[in-house]
C-alpha cells in the first residue's frame, strides 16, 4: 500500500520572509554544562537574543511546544543525548512544535549519523568544533529557507 505525501509548498514557514532566529527564542539542549555554557556563548555572539538552555529531551520539547517561533539547537555528543531520538520525538508532537527548525551540533561525522540526523528530520548537522560564522550561516538557512516538510500518517 503507498502512502500519500502531504508537502505543503504554499505553506507559510515555507516563505522567505520568516522571523529572524536571533529574534526567536533558541532552545539549546546538552547534557553537558561546558559545552552548552559554549554553545550560548556562540549564540549570544552571533546576536540570539533569547536563549533558554535544557540537559534533557523531554525538556527541550516541553519549551519548543510552549515557545512562539523556537528554534532548537540539540548537542549529539555521546550516549547521554540522542539527538536523532529527540528530533524524531519532537516532530512527532502535535502543534506547530513538530516544525521547528533544528540544528544538531555533533562530533560525529560518519555518513551513517549524519544519514541518521536527516532519517529523524533535522534541518541541519554542524560539526564541532563549530565557528560563530558556521552557526549563523546555518540558523539563518533553515529560518529563511526551510525545507518543506514530507507528511505521512507514519512519517514526517
Amino acid at each position: 500500500m503507498a502512502a500519500e505525501l502531504d508537502i505543503d509548498f504554499n505553506d507559510e514557514t515555507l516563505t522567505g520572509d520568516s522571523v529572524d532566529w536571533r529574534q526567536r527564542a533558541v532552545i539549546v539542549c546538552d547534557p553537558t554544562p561546558f559545552s552548552r555554557r559554549l554553545t550560548v556563548d556562540i549564540l549570544r555572539y552571533s546576536g540570539a537574543e533569547r536563549i533558554q538552555t535544557c540537559s534533557t529531551p523531554d525538556s527541550a520539547i516541553w519549551f519548543a511546544e510552549n515557545a512562539d517561533h523556537s528554534v532548537m539547537v540539540v548537542d549529539w555528543r555521546d550516549e547521554r543525548l540522542d539527538a536523532a531520538h529527540t528530533i524524531r520525538k519532537l516532530r512527532r508532537t502535535k502543534g506547530d512544535a513538530k516544525s521547528i527548525p533544528t540544528l544538531i551540533l555533533s562530533t560525529k561525522n560518519t555518513l551513517l549519523d549524519i544519514e541518521a540526523a536527516r532519517d529523524a528530520g533535522a534541518d541541519t548537522l554542524a560539526l564541532r568544533p563549530v565557528s560563530p560564522r558556521g552557526v549563523t550561516e546555518r540558523l539563518t538557512e533553515i529560518t529563511q529557507r526551510p525545507r518543506p516538510f514530507v507528511k505521512t500518517p507514519n512519517y514526517s
